[in-house]
């Protein structure tokens, strides 16, 4: 997908980790500037949050990537989910709405083939980063009806009655963001085929790639916790076959994930060598998702907000960092992604 979700390319080298630790200290010590503190309590966190991710949005409208001042639109489509967690209203998003969820010309379209849903030079659409549109679209009632149903037809154009979505190199997360955007936008069959199709996609020991190093054939726990949030809107709707095997995957993620968390008391999940925020938010959703108690996870999570309201990771500290704000506030609530569109 392309969209760097849960920051994979970060430690590959050591000056792209120098260049990163600049980069974002700054970015989080200037919206630290707008959030103010947090007094500890409940309402003031999520106050601060809101604040610490509205000031990461550049212009009101994206969150830039690797690149200063260049949209990534992986994060900002995470943060618009993570920002409307908060409470924050349509006025409070319009900005950022119009620009990722309405503009034609950043989003693309089937006759443009030049927005962030297609890839440069091929000008192919990107399955994953389209099903991330469409439900993110749904969970904050975007008005953007035309566009919403050029990108379903095309992605729906990309796959078999099987749920095979014909494109290259399409991971567990493609395939759980393409569950999720079908699901939540009048597809739910064909959804549900993706599903079935990423069952065959689970790994031996439970879990799905790629891993943080990009490796399909090595389980992530981001990867994990996004598939079972894809699980969770997509069971129990199709054969009782199909649902047995949603099931059996289900319970092998979420094993794997328990297993595989880091720490004496196994509440929170490492990559790199060192505690991983985004992974963690994302295995916290996904266990959310299948029904389990994540009450000890949400409780090692709360420990790394900043007095600015932003999480902190380790090269940003004492300093909240953007990106992983902008994938963590729902599972810091103990929720999910699929209870944005409940």
């Amino acid at each position: 997908m392309n969209t760097k979700t849960e920051l994979r390319l970060i430690a590959t080298a050591t000056t792209i980790t120098a260049l990163l630790v600049t980069t974002l200290f700054s970015g989080s010590a200037q919206a630290a500037k707008s959030a103010g503190s947090s007094n500890g309590s409940s309402s003031s966190s999520a106050t601060s949050t809101a604040a610490f991710l509205t000031s990461s949005f550049t212009g009101g409208q994206f969150i830039a990537g690797f690149t200063p001042g260049v949209a990534d639109a992986g994060f900002t489509l995470d943060g618009l989910l993570q920002r409307k967690a908060t409470g924050q209203k349509s006025a409070q998003l319009s900005k950022a709405i119009r620009y990722n969820l309405l503009n034609a010309e950043v989003v693309g379209s089937a006759e443009s083939r030049t927005g962030y849903l297609y890839t440069s030079g091929t000008k192919a659409l990107k399955p994953g980063l389209a099903g991330k549109f469409l439900f993110t679209s749904a969970a904050l009632k975007a008005k953007n009806a035309p566009l919403r149903t050029g990108v379903v037809a095309e992605l729906r154009s990309k796959i078999s009655e099987s749920g095979f979505i014909s494109a290259s190199n399409v991971s567990g997360i493609d395939h759980s963001w393409v569950v999720l955007g079908l699901a939540t936008n009048r597809s739910l069959s064909m959804a549900r085929a993706v599903a079935y199709r990423l069952t065959a996609l689970q790994h031996a020991d439970g879990g799905f790639g790629p891993n943080t190093d990009g490796d399909f054939t090595i389980s992530g726990t981001d990867s994990t916790g996004l598939a079972l949030q894809a699980f969770a809107i997509a069971k129990n709707n199709g054969s009782s076959k199909h649902n047995r095997m949603i099931t059996k995957a289900i319970a092998k993620a979420v094993k794997y994930l328990k297993t595989s968390a880091a720490g004496t008391a196994k509440d929170h999940w490492d990559a790199w060598g060192d505690y991983d925020i985004n992974g963690s938010a994302y295995a916290i959703m996904g266990l959310k998702a299948a029904g389990q108690n994540v009450s000890g996870y949400v409780a090692w999570l709360k420990t790394k907000v900043s007095s600015d309201g932003g999480l902190m990771v380790p090269w940003s500290a004492p300093a909240g960092d953007v990106w992983a704000t902008a994938q963590g506030y729902v599972a810091l609530r103990g929720s999910d992604y699929v209870s944005l569109v409940k």
